[in-house]
């Protein structure tokens, strides 16, 4: 198409140390490690990580399957009434999870969680979603502002094992791109449909109760009940963007608080999805407004600038944020710069190599 663009090649970075959802290992003047605050008040509970664009991976269902079936989110079974027909998906479906399943929310629960609370999370990820490999029924996911219209602002087709080939519509003005060929990076600033952030906050605790054992559902109650809307909760919602060429997979991490302290929350919900990890306290029975609650300190990311960046929100009511934009900077490695350093036989290569010369800022001179 004539108004398309074909700006690069992405390459997934694989989730290495520096990019997982844990905190930095800190060490003293005498050499042993030493526990940040949010290691000697939280651990690492739950963990989901499903790996982007990898077809026909077996479903994981999470949750009892009692009789008769009793949906963790509205308090009903089936001699209610409800169905558990569909699949309840943990992580949206929209950011690439098609295996991780709950068996226990009901079909009325499940369309609501999607239309009412997914969808606003999917609205603020949308450009990185257009940037990644998730497969949908009509090839990749697709960024639009306007959700009628038929043209897509941003989008991604599958290229070569792992690249992405982005394209943009030049001719749509809600987007501008762009991208450096000196640094390997390609900056996106696109505008976003409204959307809210107390949805989108609660989305993240919906993954999270979905994911607790049965046997502790009794006692985060309080998360169950803000989601439902029974009870208000002004939560903290904390963006931490990593430099870099985004995670190959979708992670869901969930903290537990280790002992009762004042002031901090019993859960937190963490999501990484592309660029960024998105961290949400969760409500308690004697906890109401998130205060002296720590974060994870992250390390140093090998793609410039190096340093990865916060940004707390407090969300103080149900409000529809306007149209807004998402900015992120990306880093790619265009094909051709691989094509002209190497010999044309690029497909004889080891996979090691090929790996390698994705992951490497500056492409080798000569491949012997």
């Amino acid at each position: 198409m004539s108004d398309r663009e074909h700006l690069g090649i992405i390459h997934p970075a694989m989730a290495g140390p520096q990019l997982e959802l844990a905190s930095v290992r800190l060490y003293g003047p005498d050499g042993h490690p030493v526990a940040t605050s949010f290691e000697r008040d939280y651990e690492q509970w739950i963990v989901h990580s499903v790996p982007l664009g990898v077809p026909n991976r077996k479903r994981v269902p999470i949750g009892g399957r009692g009789v008769p079936r009793l949906c963790r989110v509205c308090l009903k079974t089936e001699a209610d009434g409800q169905t558990f027909r569909k699949a309840a998906h943990i992580i949206p479906q929209g950011l690439g999870n098609r295996e991780l399943v709950s068996t226990q929310e009901c079909d009325t629960c499940n369309s609501w969680g999607g239309e009412q609370l997914e969808d606003d999370l999917l609205k603020l990820l949308s450009p990185m979603r257009a940037l990644l490999p998730i497969p949908t029924r009509k090839g990749g996911a697709k960024h639009k502002v306007v959700q009628s219209a038929t043209a897509s602002s941003l989008q991604s087709k599958p290229a070569e094992d792992p690249p992405i080939r982005m394209e943009v519509n030049t001719s749509d003005d809600s987007i501008t791109t762009e991208a450096d060929p000196e640094s390997n990076t390609l900056r996106v600033v696109a505008k976003v449909q409204p959307f809210s952030l107390m949805d989108v906050a609660k989305a993240l605790g919906r993954m999270a109760f979905l994911a607790l054992p049965d046997a502790y559902l009794r006692d985060y109650e309080p998360v169950r009940r803000w989601i439902r809307g029974d009870d208000s909760y002004k939560p903290v919602l904390t963006e931490v963007r990593i430099p870099g060429t985004g995670l190959n997979v979708v992670r869901l991490v969930v903290y537990r608080r280790r002992n009762a302290v004042l002031g901090q929350a019993p859960l937190i919900v963490a999501l990484g999805f592309g660029l960024s990890v998105y961290f949400c306290y969760l409500p308690g029975s004697t906890f109401s407004q998130p205060s002296d609650t720590p974060l994870p300190v992250f390390g140093l990311s090998p793609f410039p600038p190096h340093v990865p960046t916060y940004q707390k929100m407090v969300i103080l009511a149900d409000v529809m944020e306007p149209e807004g934009t998402f900015t992120f900077t990306l880093r790619y490695q265009e094909v051709r710069r691989i094509a002209d350093s190497v010999d044309a036989n690029t497909t004889d290569l080891p996979d090691a190599l090929k790996r390698l010369l994705a992951a490497t800022e500056e492409v080798p001179a000569e491949v012997k």
